[in-house]
């Protein structure tokens, strides 16, 4: 499993909660995950993030350019979890949504070799997780299960959005066999 945090400043300037990030990036770990912080959520959408996303998804990979392509060599099934709490805001939970679908979207349209099928599934999370979409290949009714969630605008449970994750990418009895993301 390969943790990865975004925080961003909320509507008054305020950073993420750290302490939070290094929970959900698994810090102490021997192998821990990665966190960014971003100045605002539209930030989300612009191509160089998405960029930076994707070299510290392919870390392990050696690219001269830092501009690693992604691929797949085994099956895996990637879970993302959109933030819906009040300190979001509605505007901010629509673009999220927006960047949601275009990583969708790269995770789905990658290179696969072998025997790998990728899945992608999107959660949301406030004051109590729900599923939108259980980890699917197929982008287009993942894309209309993400454009479908609606905003909770409650407050953040990020302890219960996690155990949420990790039970619901644990071992659901199906025959991917691959790693599991979130």
């Amino acid at each position: 499993l390969t943790e990865g945090g975004l925080g961003v400043k909320d509507y008054s300037g305020r950073q993420p909660n750290q302490e939070q990030l290094k929970l959900v990036t698994c810090e102490s770990d021997r192998k821990p995950g990665f966190s960014f912080v971003l100045e605002n959520f539209a930030e989300l959408l612009d191509d160089s993030f998405l960029q930076n996303l994707t070299a510290k998804i392919c870390q392990e990979k050696k690219c001269p350019d830092y501009k690693c392509p992604i691929s797949f060599s085994e099956p895996a099934d990637i879970l993302v979890m959109m933030d819906s709490s009040a300190s979001v805001g509605q505007k901010n939970f629509e673009i999220s949504k927006t960047f949601v679908k275009r990583l969708a979207e790269r995770f789905l349209s990658a290179e696969k070799k072998g025997n790998a099928r990728i899945r992608v599934g999107v959660a949301q999370y406030s004051e109590s997780p729900r599923m939108e979409q259980a980890p699917t290949a197929n982008l287009t009714i993942l894309s209309s299960r993400i454009e479908e969630a609606a905003f909770q605008n409650l407050g953040t449970n990020l302890l219960e959005a996690l155990s949420f994750a990790v039970s619901n990418l644990r071992g659901r009895g199906d025959s991917s066999g691959g790693s599991k993301k979130l």
